[in-house]
């Protein structure tokens, strides 16, 4: 029996992407959202460090070095993040040279503050872990992991996990990383962790024949993911209702002002620069002139993005928190 490749190509709309409910590009070193550290027993300090060989965005990632002596590294969130939206898929960019099945790494899920940890395994559906680690590395039996060469080309691949297992968790995820004291290598880096709330498109596509039963099957790691929509401070459409924000520099509230032609339903979000979503409430809108107020008493100083979504389109405005 023969094999034949079919090619197609997916149009999905321009307006309708994943939304990024979490997002750490990993610029900020010690000062982003990780603790670093690593086993006391192990024969060696080496730790996660903040690194720009290797980088997917920006000019800086995580790595950890692959040395030919036995050790644990662990990098971890040190504030738990919540688990939202209708499909939770987590996405990160890495990459990795190691000694193959002897030293490599894993991700970890914890939903009580650390006390417990379980693996990520069950719920990776695309470029999952390649192969099994030996037991002594971590003695846990059974262990898969990211272990040998990621990638010949030295670019960063990305990882997608199903979290919706989990959803509306405060959860922390670390990254695991162990060696043995045989042969070393060079490590493992990973940049852009995110949180999403994801559009998959996918489909069965079947054969039929006057010979055989139907046959039917569908794309592979759940076919089309559609990647999340980075907000900026633009007008997303042209025809979407203008608006102002007062005061700007704001302190704990600020204000929209908007004037709409027609009554209706409108959604406010509030994004970090990073495109973390921070709050999003819905906000019902008059013919003629509107005003809401919105608390943004708990938000750090700097920079944001309020995006106002309804029938006649999106708008982004950015505004500073004194």
């Amino acid at each position: 029996m023969g094999v034949v490749t079919i090619p197609y190509r997916l149009a999905t709309p321009s307006d309708k992407n994943s939304i990024r409910t979490y997002f750490d590009d990993m610029e900020n070193g010690p000062e982003d959202r990780w603790d670093v550290y690593f086993d006391p027993d192990g024969n060696v300090d080496n730790f996660w460090f903040p690194s720009d060989v290797l980088v997917h965005s920006g000019i800086s990632a995580w790595g950890v070095s692959d040395p030919p002596l036995a050790s644990q590294h662990y990098l971890q969130n040190y504030e738990s993040f919540t688990v939202s939206g209708a499909y939770p898929v987590y996405r990160f960019y890495h990459y990795y040279n190691t000694e193959t099945s002897a030293d490599g790494g894993f991700l970890e899920i914890t939903t009580n503050d650390g006390q417990s940890w379980e693996t990520l395994d069950p719920y990776m559906f695309r470029n999952r872990y390649p192969r099994k680690i030996q037991y002594a590395t971590f003695v846990i039996p059974n262990l898969y992991a990211f272990s040998g060469l990621s990638s010949p080309e030295l670019t960063m691949t990305p990882v997608y996990i199903d979290l919706s297992d989990y959803s509306g968790l405060e959860v922390k995820i670390r990254y695991r990383f162990g060696t043995d004291d045989n042969t070393g290598g060079v490590g493992w880096y990973v940049d852009d962790a995110e949180l999403m709330d994801a559009i998959v498109y996918n489909s069965q596509a079947c054969l039929s024949s006057d010979e055989t039963e139907d046959l039917c099957t569908e794309a592979p790691e759940r076919g089309t993911i559609v990647d999340s929509q980075v907000i900026n401070s633009t007008d997303d459409q042209d025809n979407a209702y203008p608006f102002t924000l007062l005061p700007n520099p704001a302190g704990d509230f600020i204000q929209v002002a908007m004037a709409a032609e027609n009554g209706e339903e409108a959604r406010v979000s509030i994004y970090s620069m990073t495109g973390q979503l921070l709050s999003a409430s819905t906000w019902q809108i008059n013919q003629g002139m509107n005003q809401q107020t919105f608390d943004i008493s708990r938000f750090a100083p700097g920079m944001y993005v309020l995006q106002v979504k309804s029938g006649k389109g999106m708008r982004s405005e950015r505004f500073v928190k004194g």
